[in-house]
């Protein structure tokens, strides 16, 4: 590299060394990346539980699709606030009826 730079004077040690971390910061940093993550994590998701669960309150959406329509788990969160999943789920019940003669 010298060669296409020779006024750029690397110092070759100084790039190739590895930064030592002192204990206590190894330690918080294990602490913070082991249980902070996951404490906070959850609180965040209780609280957005909540909040959905006031909202749907307030518009008074009967309870019962509430949890159809939203989701707050450690492995899923889906927030659908129109609940097109029923209506979608009555329109195919409504058309699998019709095609099959049983028109109500």
């Amino acid at each position: 590299m010298s060669d296409y730079f020779p006024n750029i004077g690397l110092n070759v040690d100084e790039h190739n060394s590895v930064p030592t971390s002192p204990k206590i910061k190894t330690s918080v940093e294990w602490l913070l990346n082991r249980i902070w993550p996951e404490r906070v994590n959850l609180a965040l998701m209780q609280l957005t539980d909540k909040l959905w669960r006031l909202k749907w309150q307030r518009k008074n959406y009967p309870m019962e699709d509430y949890d159809i329509a939203m989701k707050t788990k450690w492995y899923v969160s889906k927030q659908h606030p129109l609940n097109y999943q029923k209506k979608v789920l009555r329109l195919n019940n409504d058309e699998t009826l019709r095609v099959a003669g049983l028109d109500l």
